[in-house]
């Protein structure tokens, strides 16, 4: 005897919010891995095998930069955004996680960009003895993007859902605008970090010498420093992180999506007030 078409259905669910949370555990994975990788990168003093030179707040006072955005913008967001994806508790106590660590990601772009500034700014805080541009390149203006996304949904999202400054209506339209802020700044966040690990990789002349056609780079990629190879699988980790926190939270919010249709096409005047309702616990995990 053939399933029920709603017994189908809920078994599909069931199985799409196992792989969520999957995608959501390795997400986290992923960017704890490259925060490791940074920082172990900008730590190690051999500049001549294309790492940084060191974490400290004098000549080497820009090393902090890459390592506070990647703990931030990949780390930090990361986990803020599959948390209601992963942690099976109620939305009252979840959300004020998720805010917690999108606070964490606001402070560490904070010192990070202070981190830079300083760098460019005071002769005495980088190594090459001279003053350089602050806003220059195409890595600097998708930051600013990409800051002022996350400040966006981060201020509008604490006064929606953490102080209650709208009814519940309003919470279920804002939702839907939240979470596609969310993944579009994930989205400016990636270009963000591979264009800025791109720069730093063409000032520490990651590259090997080629006296004939390289016809074969897989054989030859073991030339590279042992910092830019580092480098490079930093970007590997950071994309991997990424686009599994981005299929988490976009597959769970299309499942929420098409349990609201389902609900609609059922019966209209029904549905109203089980969709609006805060004290439906199904719906206001989504919603609170």
């Amino acid at each position: 005897m053939s399933d029920h078409p709603s017994s189908l259905s809920l078994r599909a669910r069931s199985e799409s919010c196992y792989i969520q949370q999957w995608c959501a555990g390795l997400a986290i994975c992923f960017a704890t891995a490259a925060v490791i990788m940074t920082a172990y990168w900008a730590n190690n003093t051999d500049k001549s095998k294309g790492f940084l030179g060191g974490l400290n707040w004098g000549k080497s006072t820009f090393n902090w930069h890459p390592v506070l955005m990647v703990s931030g913008l990949v780390f930090a967001l990361v986990v803020s955004t599959v948390s209601f994806t992963i942690i099976p508790l109620p939305s009252s106590y979840v959300k004020y996680f998720h805010a917690f660590f999108h606070t964490a990601t606001i402070v560490c772009i904070c010192i990070g960009i202070s981190a830079v500034a300083t760098s460019n700014n005071f002769l005495s805080k980088n190594s090459e003895g001279k003053y350089g541009a602050d806003l220059w390149s195409l890595h600097s203006i998708a930051g600013i993007i990409a800051i002022c996304l996350l400040a966006q949904n981060y201020v509008v999202g604490a006064v929606v859902f953490i102080f209650n400054a709208v009814n519940t209506v309003g919470k279920v339209t804002y939702l839907p605008n939240h979470n596609a802020l969310g993944v579009i700044t994930l989205t400016v966040v990636l270009g963000t970090i591979l264009s800025g690990l791109m720069e730093v990789a063409e000032e520490l002349e990651c590259e090997y010498a080629v006296t004939r056609p390289d016809t074969d780079p897989a054989l030859s990629y073991y030339l590279l420093s042992s910092g830019c190879q580092l480098l490079n699988g930093i970007g590997i980790v950071v994309i991997a992180a990424i686009c599994l926190a981005m299929y988490a939270v976009l597959t769970k919010q299309q499942n929420w999506e098409s349990e609201a249709e389902r609900l609609n096409n059922t019966s209209k005047a029904e549905i109203v007030e089980p969709i609006i309702s805060v004290d439906d616990k199904e719906h206001d995990k989504e919603v609170i």
